[in-house]
């Protein structure tokens, strides 16, 4: 599901395809959901670092709605605030487990809240889809 906003913001913001893009821009947000966002922001080695300002408030409010005591533990984990275990923390881990796996060692080393956790799962485990933009 993150893999997809990683394929499409290069091409929403490439200068080559300025005349084409308020169709790209429109296409764009018809595809991309604020669980696509929030999933790209609990991916362990993208980190909603791709975002814009506008897809990570729309994340937020997201969560907001849906549970909004997960909010603060969210905006510490985007800002690093939350302590994790140094082997989960490092970039080589990061970058070389997948990241449910990383995930469920989250959840046994209990670094953050079980319901976040299962949030972050539940969406990294849905495959990536583009049926919104056919």
């Amino acid at each position: 599901m993150t893999i997809v906003i990683i394929q499409l913001l290069p091409i929403h913001t490439d200068n080559v395809l300025e005349p084409h893009k308020a169709k790209i821009t429109k296409r764009f947000n018809k595809a991309m959901t604020p669980t696509h966002y929030l999933a790209n922001m609990l991916h362990p080695i993208y980190c909603g670092r791709n975002l814009r300002p506008e897809h990570i408030e729309t994340a937020h409010e997201y969560v907001l709605e849906e549970n909004p005591e997960l909010l603060p533990e969210l905006c510490r984990l985007q800002r690093d605030d939350i302590t994790l275990p140094k082997a989960l923390g490092h970039d080589a881990t990061r970058a070389k487990t997948k990241p449910i796996v990383w995930w469920k060692c989250i959840i046994s080393s209990e670094s953050v809240s079980h319901e976040l956790s299962s949030l972050a799962l539940k969406l990294l485990s849905l495959p990536a889809s583009a049926t919104s933009m056919e």
